[in-house]
């Protein structure tokens, strides 16, 4: 992670926003953004994994100019998440106001060939959006919209700054998708190692080892637990099982996503807040 310890990113944090990107889908304040400076700090490395997690098949590439520009392909409908890499903020390609409503998560038009479609179609899905930029490029938007909308524009985006140029970007390099989805599900121990720099990252027996839940937590405990990390909708189901912590602490991913009928990732965080 020496891309991010090198622009004084926090990794923890940045580790923090990707996940709730993909949790919550496109929100004002989760669309993970990545800014530059010179525009030779490494910034798209770090969402290069995304083609290979997603499949090119499934991921909206950055629209060009043109009269459908959210047609893809894939397009923007299809897709299961949106990496606008090299970003520009202006109108060229997509209304302002548009942008704010996609990245905000509010439903908005996509227009579609009439000879092809019948209608324009109606966008409501939450996929997640990722996107690099120049620092000046989006502060520039300011010069072709209204005054305030650079600073709505920013509320809606989770903003990590790369200052630091480097010396040498091979833009041959792949990122291991693999990696990447170890590093954000059990933290950075594992590492986010590129294809052909040293092998699969190798993890602590400490790492691998799960620190459970205090044995003595009572299903109350538990229901109250899981309130405090946003997950209260469960209570129910944690009483009629009557699920305690020292039960809670047994159970893997795979097991909490079956039993309590939830995602993935919300068993994940689970997990990951026992104490």
């Amino acid at each position: 992670m020496n891309l991010l310890e090198i622009n004084n990113i926090a990794v923890a944090e940045w580790r923090s926003a990707m996940l709730e990107a993909f949790q919550k889908g496109r929100k004002k304040g989760y669309v993970v953004t990545h800014v530059g400076v010179s525009g030779t700090e490494g910034k798209s490395f770090l969402f290069k994994p995304l083609h290979g997690v997603f499949g090119d098949e499934h991921l909206f590439i950055a629209p060009a100019k043109g009269n459908f520009p959210l047609m893809g392909p894939p397009s923007l409908d299809k897709a299961r998440a949106a990496l606008l890499d090299d970003w520009r903020f202006n109108e060229d390609i997509l209304s302002y106001n548009l942008q704010l409503l996609w990245y905000e998560g509010a439903p908005l038009v996509i227009a579609r060939p009439q000879n092809e479609h019948s209608g324009h179609l109606r966008y409501a899905k939450d996929d997640p959006v990722f996107i690099t930029t120049l620092e000046a490029d989006l502060l520039s938007a300011k010069k072709n919209v209204k005054d305030g909308d650079v600073s709505m524009m920013l509320k809606r985006l989770r903003v990590f700054r790369f200052v630091t140029p480097l010396a040498n970007v091979d833009d041959t390099l792949v990122a291991c998708p693999h990696c990447f989805a170890k590093f954000l599900l059990f933290g950075p121990e594992t590492g986010m190692t590129p294809r052909g720099g040293g092998g699969s990252p190798k993890r602590s027996a400490e790492a691998t080892t799960r620190t459970p839940l205090a044995v003595g937590w009572t299903v109350e405990e538990v229901v109250a637990f899981l309130h405090d990390i946003e997950l209260g909708h469960l209570e129910e189901k944690i009483r009629e099982s009557a699920v305690d912590g020292k039960l809670l602490a047994s159970l893997d991913v795979d097991t909490l996503v079956e039993c309590l009928e939830i995602k993935k990732l919300q068993a994940l965080k689970i997990i990951q807040r026992l104490p």
